[in-house]
């Protein structure tokens, strides 16, 4: 089992930071004091072996000082891990090379027997050589600390601007909501404007119908005798229903459909749902996109393959081999069947689980009216199987 790389908190990264950071200066004041004795040193003439061992203990100083460095840089950002190597790092190369210099010049001009300096001038050589092959590789972990700096760089930038375009999308599906709501709510307030017209000028109409009333009641009080008169009577106008209905339909609560996964014991309750919110008042292309929209899954997949032709085509195809898929009575029976048979045991403890299992069954009650094959569950056997999933204090009931 792998264990989970831990990463150290942004107070615990600074404090290493500068644990290093103190490493490498320490690194750094032991490097300098040992080149500075060994110049000193290599002034009063001395043995050539005798300085050989001051130099060599001088290069064990300095590869420790390198690897101190290469640790520290690990622990620092792109921008910080460039400030150090132009401000810090660069200077200290400067004295460390000028002290390798003097140390092979010394060696170089050290004169003593025509033996011992031709022994010289061949370790003076090899030491050139060393030293050479080092500062080649200075210089190349240099250029691959400054590559690594301008690719940490490039990825903040890219970060950054990865961020920035995520927000303006989700600024402007905010400010698209809210737009769709305006425009809701004002074509809601100048509906309810023209009801509120519609309705002032019906109680206008009326109040004159009423007096035109009064003056026929009172022409019929005094022509009681005259059988010719019919009593006239007032109904709201045509527009005044309208409004009125519209009125009605604006203060039902909201209707959710329920999308549609590929139970076929939901799939009637979702057609139900589907064809009174859609069916009749959306076009062919309409209905199509909103059948998409409120499939998933399995049903999803059989309408996204009808969805590259014409809607006129396309949707009443993909309504038919959802209800071949989905709407088999046959099928919808035996998914009814096996899922009560396999319903677990009822603890007497679980009043919950008694209440969904009641439910459940007065849902298959219902479904053997329009599904056949439900009978079934009326066989003993079954009887006995589903009476075993109920606790046991009810089996003698």
């Amino acid at each position: 089992m792998a264990t989970r790389e831990r990463r150290p908190t942004e107070k615990g990264a600074e404090l290493q930071q500068e644990a290093k950071f103190k490493e490498l200066g320490i690194a750094w004041r032991n490097l300098r004091k040992e080149s500075d004795d060994l110049r000193m040193f290599m002034k009063e003439n001395p043995p050539v072996k005798e300085t050989q061992t001051r130099h060599k203990i001088w290069m064990n100083l300095y590869e420790s000082f390198l690897q101190a460095n290469d640790v520290y840089c690990g622990t620092l950002s792109a921008e910080a891990l460039e400030e150090h190597i132009e401000k810090w790092y660069k200077k200290k190369t400067l004295f460390i090379e000028k002290r390798k210099s003097e140390a092979e010049q010394w060696f170089l001009t050290r004169t003593e027997v025509q033996t011992t300096t031709m022994s010289r001038a061949s370790k003076s050589s090899r030491a050139s050589q060393g030293s050479s092959a080092r500062r080649i590789a200075e210089a190349k972990r240099l250029s691959e600390l400054k590559k690594q700096s301008e690719l940490l760089r490039d990825q903040q930038e890219s970060e950054k601007k990865l961020k920035l375009l995520e927000i303006e999308l989700q600024q402007e599906k905010e400010r698209s909501a809210i737009a769709n709501e305006m425009a809701k709510a004002e074509a809601r307030e100048h509906l309810l404007e023209e009801i509120e017209e519609e309705e002032n000028n019906s109680q206008n109409l009326d109040g004159e119908e009423v007096d035109t009333q009064r003056s026929i009641s009172s022409r019929h009080s005094r022509e009681e005798e005259s059988p010719g008169n019919v009593k006239q009577t007032t109904f709201p106008t045509a527009s005044s229903k309208h409004l009125l209905e519209v009125l009605m339909e604006l203060r039902k609560p909201k209707l959710e459909i329920r999308k549609f996964e590929g139970n076929r014991l939901q799939f009637k309750r979702f057609m139900r749902q589907f064809k009174f919110k859609i069916e009749g008042i959306c076009s062919n292309d309409e209905k199509m996109a909103y059948l998409e929209q409120y499939t998933i899954g399995e049903a999803n997949k059989i309408v996204v393959g009808y969805s590259f032709l014409d809607a006129d085509v396309g949707y009443p195809a993909a309504i038919e081999e959802l209800k071949r898929k989905y709407g088999d009575v046959d099928a919808m029976a035996n998914e009814y069947i096996k899922k009560v048979l396999s319903w677990e045991y009822i603890r007497a403890d679980d009043p919950k689980g008694l209440d969904a299992f009641a439910v459940f069954l007065k849902e298959c009650r219902a479904a053997t009216q329009t599904i056949g094959g439900m009978g079934v569950l009326e066989y003993s056997e079954n009887l006995k199987k589903i009476l075993q999933k109920l606790p046991n204090f009810m089996h003698d009931r």
